[in-house]
């Protein structure tokens, strides 16, 4: 693994890790300080906690909890900080916040988040909830959950790949990753038709548009060694085994989302619950940052959405039945939006308010 000393110690250019005193936390740490050390980077350490259903109005029992919390924590600080700095990291910031913690984290960070998995599994995990699971469901930049220690030294990287338009993203985020840490890189697309039989292969055009996908990027990154894989299989279960002995499972998350959290795919919530290695999920319309990276400064990457092209002019014809579908879907899904997303619902908005008033009359 290469590093490179942090040439920026501002904690907004840092990797956020959350940090507690659960078991994880402390390999969430070592994960996330090599990752800074071969980015150039920081690390900016926050523990976040609440009072939950109960929140005095006493300032003087607010300032003990306060205080009992800050004299917990300082400890383990030092100890992460410590760990980073043995792993060639500077913690450029270490702070204790109040508030839910999954939104603190999401908040704190403009482009890295890293927490530890604290291995709650079934009932457990859905009666008392995830920091790492809302988090990641939530957040608009990637966020990596670990599972365990480091992986051995020549693990690669697994990227989950849909055949959708976010998939660049992905190769992106994972591309990046592998040619940093110089360890290989495969690609997994699972095709698990509804319908059919399920012992045929999978049809020849997916393996050539997943190999010329790949080829795309390795002609980017010439260092890493890259394979494209087409199975017909479930994506979470083939996801979690190729990825089992590996360093690092890329996946990308749902875009919904409703008053009570962010809803996970089937295939983001099965392997964050059961992969056995570091898992990375990336947000919709995430856009890589490369400050960090001195050498992907002026690489043009394939897939790429740059700004230009979000402002293209799609048309399309639809009956004034459709438009009216088209209209009470958005209205509905506007609807399962929270407080915390003011962009989306103003993009929504503008869309609902492109389309034709009539249809809401000659549709019925």
């Amino acid at each position: 693994m290469s590093t490179m000393a942090p040439r920026v110690a501002d904690p907004a250019a840092a990797i956020v890790v959350g940090v507690d005193d659960q078991p994880g936390c402390a390999d969430a740490v070592r994960w996330a300080a090599d990752e800074a050390a071969t980015r150039g980077v920081a690390l900016w350490l926050v523990h976040a906690w609440s009072w939950g259903v109960c929140n005095p109005d006493l300032p003087r029992v607010e300032a003990t909890v306060r205080a009992d919390v800050v004299t917990r924590i300082e400890p383990l600080f030092a100890q992460f900080s410590a760990l980073a700095a043995g792993r060639g990291a500077l913690v450029a910031k270490a702070d204790v916040t109040e508030g839910y913690p999954p939104n603190v984290l999401a908040a704190a960070s403009n482009h890295l988040v890293v927490v530890g998995s604290h291995h709650l599994h079934g009932v457990d995990r859905a009666v008392m909830g995830s920091t790492s699971g809302a988090l990641a469901s939530r957040a608009g930049v990637p966020v990596v959950v670990v599972n365990g220690a480091p992986a051995a030294p020549d693990a690669g990287v697994v990227v989950g790949l849909s055949g959708g338009p976010d998939d660049a993203r992905l190769m992106d985020f994972a591309f990046d990753y592998a040619d940093r840490h110089h360890v290989p890189l495969q690609t997994v697309l699972c095709w698990d038709p509804p319908l059919g039989d399920h012992r045929l292969p999978p049809p020849r055009r997916l393996q050539a548009w997943a190999d010329q996908f790949v080829g795309e990027w390795t002609e980017r990154y010439p260092a890493v060694s890259a394979r494209a894989t087409v199975v017909r299989a479930h994506p979470t279960e083939t996801l979690v085994g190729v990825s089992r002995d590996q360093a690092l499972l890329v996946v990308g998350r749902r875009r919904r989302r409703t008053h009570f959290g962010g809803i996970f795919g089937s295939t983001s919530l099965g392997v964050l619950r059961h992969a056995a290695c570091a898992v990375a999920i990336l947000p919709p319309a995430w856009v890589p940052a490369q400050q960090y990276d001195a050498r992907s400064t002026d690489r043009a990457k394939p897939g790429r959405v740059q700004e230009d092209t979000m402002n293209d002019i799609i048309t399309i014809e639809l009956t004034p039945a459709e438009l009216q579908l088209a209209k009470n879907a958005l209205r509905s899904f506007l609807s399962d939006f929270g407080h915390d997303e003011a962009d989306t619902i103003k993009a929504i908005r503008a869309l609902m308010a492109k389309l034709p008033a009539e249809a809401l009359t000659t549709a019925r």
